[in-house]
């Protein structure tokens, strides 16, 4: 949703792809996605040219032993769909986060929270000059036979409920063809962008 976003996540995508390419071994992922977090925010920040825009961006790497590495940045989340339940890895970088901290802190209400129109705000992203931290998993996550890895960008999950995703996470057919009747069930429904 973010201004230049097609060229931002693809230039994001590209210099992932190719930085893990050109990985020798998986001894350091997390400075791996920290490094080529930095070099696509920089990337980005060049290409738009004092313009606005950005990406958000999850990435997960699966190692030789079946653990899951994973990163992100923005309001994109990365899922485990395990035995029906949904195992959430990541936290949005969203306004909502910061105004939580300050109701934990006693500054606001749980209302002003709820009735803040910003709340929904990304506070960190690639291509954004103010750039913090790409977030990495702290350590590698063991993965079990029927797993399902779910990379979604709010275009999915403010689309679709909980229980509609579980419906079409349970079938049992080719990632491909889930993520084909996900998008299929986002577009019948008709949605404003």
């Amino acid at each position: 949703g973010l201004a230049n976003g097609r060229m931002a996540s693809t230039v994001a995508v590209t210099t992932f792809i190719e930085a893990f390419t050109a990985l020798g071994n998986l001894t350091n992922i997390q400075e791996f996605f920290k490094a080529t977090a930095v070099k696509s925010n920089k990337q980005i920040v060049q290409n738009l040219n004092g313009s606005n825009g950005g990406t958000t961006l999850v990435a997960v790497i699966i190692d030789e032993e079946g653990y899951l590495h994973w990163g992100a940045v923005g309001d994109s989340i990365i899922t485990i769909f395990r035995k029906g339940e949904f195992l959430a890895l990541n936290e949005k970088h969203i306004f909502e986060n910061v105004l939580k901290e300050r109701y934990i802190a006693g500054e606001i209400s749980q209302i002003e929270i709820q009735e803040n129109p910003l709340k929904k705000r990304l506070i960190n992203y690639l291509g954004y000059e103010g750039f913090k931290n790409f977030d990495v998993g702290k350590k590698p996550i063991q993965l079990f036979t029927g797993d399902k890895i779910c990379l979604f960008s709010d275009g999915i999950y403010d689309a679709l409920t909980e229980v509609e995703l579980e419906a079409l996470l349970s079938q049992n057919a080719a990632p491909y063809d889930i993520a084909s009747n996900i998008i299929h069930v986002i577009e019948k429904k008709h949605l404003k962008n």
